[in-house]
């Protein structure tokens, strides 16, 4: 299974960042984690990393944020206060998990206030790209924010 790398990794971090920083964002989840290279990058008060792997690890991690292995779509998000949720959907975890599926599910979440961030190759047109590796197969998807977090929905 393909990880996210730490190139990636420290390329996507400071643009999620960026978002918790501007819109005030206090939760930050990655429900399809593979590992722990972009959550361990992050700084929010509430940090949690759904792992996608057999690892059954819950609670509290010695990082500093909380490791689930609960299906993504079983997660609950606060109605009441926006989170920065990053889906990293790159290769392998597309052979996890029906991938229309997904983007449904991050469409919703968008709706409901959330600022959603996914890494594919390709995504809808209502997701705006904000990202792009080199060789342009790794790309990072926005859907309410936009390319400034200033444009975020309120």
């Amino acid at each position: 299974m393909k990880q996210t790398t730490t190139t990636t990794a420290a390329a996507i971090a400071p643009i999620l960042q960026s978002y918790i920083n501007v819109c005030g964002i206090t939760q930050y989840v990655e429900p399809t984690a593979r590992d722990f290279s972009v959550v361990e990058k992050i700084k929010c008060d509430l940090r949690i990393c759904n792992l996608l792997s057999d690892a059954k690890r819950n609670g509290y991690d010695g990082r500093g944020y909380i490791v689930s292995d609960a299906k993504y779509y079983d997660l609950r998000f606060p109605e009441r206060e926006r989170v920065l949720i990053f889906c990293d959907m790159q290769n392998a975890a597309r052979k996890i998990f029906d991938v229309e599926c997904v983007w449904g599910w991050c469409e919703h979440l968008a709706a409901a206030g959330h600022i959603v961030a996914i890494k594919h190759f390709a995504a809808p047109s209502r997701f705006i790209e904000v990202w792009r590796n080199a060789d342009g197969t790794e790309k990072l998807f926005i859907l309410g924010g936009g390319n400034h977090a200033e444009n975020t929905r309120s």
